[in-house]
């Protein structure tokens, strides 16, 4: 937006015309203004579940997502390996208008233990409405940090390469899920994640 304003007052423009072809440059470059939208969340989901869609590493205690208050549901393996989808879903995201990003916001940590493993994102991706995984894989680079923190996925003006209904966050199918790469040969570390929040960010 600041770009485009300068571009215009380069230009010369008149205030009437900066506006005028700032509305333009933004159509033709498919900008949002993120400021005109409205949101839903950062919500946590009603439901959290182990996914076997992918990967043969399970997580324990998947409901631990349900709230963020430092307890961790865990995915550990001793010779490493992927992790299955750590599932959040039902997450009665209610609104009336037009979806136009969606950022999901997953608090992780791989645990203090033994052992040379590190964790890293694998995939992370959405579920949809009709119970499929779909969009881009947004995992992020880089290992896990040893101390909690949230990593963000995703932008206000990002659908996951997905087109998208607003009654389709509603749904009690829809949702996002992370799996994650256990690098290393042994030891007791483990994969560890606290909550997992999702903001819609839509046009009223």
């Amino acid at each position: 937006h600041i770009y485009l304003k300068r571009r215009c007052e380069h230009e010369a423009l008149s205030d009437a015309n900066i506006t005028t072809t700032m509305n333009y440059l933004k159509a033709q470059h498919n900008i949002i203004d993120t400021a005109v939208l409205s949101k839903v969340g950062p919500k946590l989901p009603a439901a959290g579940q182990n996914d076997a869609t992918i990967g043969t590493l399970s997580w324990s205690s998947p409901g631990f997502i349900l709230v963020d208050d430092g307890s961790y549901t865990s995915a550990n393996a001793g010779a490493g390996g992927t992790t299955n989808y750590l599932r959040a879903t039902e997450m009665a995201m209610s609104f009336s208008g037009t979806p136009k990003g969606i950022v999901v916001d997953v608090d992780k940590r791989i645990s203090s233990g033994t052992g040379d493993h590190t964790v890293a994102d694998g995939t992370v991706k959405m579920r949809k409405a009709d119970g499929t995984w779909a969009g881009d894989n947004k995992a992020a680079s880089g290992n896990w940090p040893t101390t909690a923190a949230y990593t963000s996925y995703g932008n206000p003006d990002d659908l996951w390469g997905l087109t998208w209904a607003a009654a389709d966050f509603n749904d009690v199918d829809f949702g996002t899920g992370i799996s994650a790469i256990i690098s290393g040969t042994s030891g007791t570390k483990s994969a560890n994640v606290d909550a997992i929040k999702i903001t819609v960010y839509y046009l009223p």
